[in-house]
């Protein structure tokens, strides 16, 4: 049985971890330097613009479905990188062995 004391395993809506998410967004997407060079490497450069929309369509998704992914393994005690916790599990794992 849970005591009050206990924190739910999923919060649904906590908005404490939004600033640092835009944050670590942002990052993600900042400082391209390589950009240039493969506008300047296109056989149709005309394409640029719709190239860079699809391929961070693309990784947003992919980091979307990797942080809905480790909230639902780890839930409200998943770290701040999920590899991170990936860790924990994997040292709990050889202990109990």
């Amino acid at each position: 049985t849970a005591t009050t004391s206990q924190q739910p395993y999923h919060i649904w809506w906590d908005t404490s971890g939004i600033p640092m998410a835009l944050g670590l967004v942002a990052y993600c997407f900042s400082g391209h330097a390589i950009v240039p060079s493969i506008y300047t490497s296109m056989k149709e450069p005309q394409h640029f613009d719709s190239m860079v929309t699809v391929t961070f369509i693309g990784v947003v998704i992919c980091c979307s479905a990797v942080g809905v992914m480790g909230y639902y393994m780890f839930g409200s005690l998943v770290e701040d990188q999920v590899t991170l916790s990936m860790d924990e599990v994997i040292k709990a794992q050889i202990v109990t062995r």
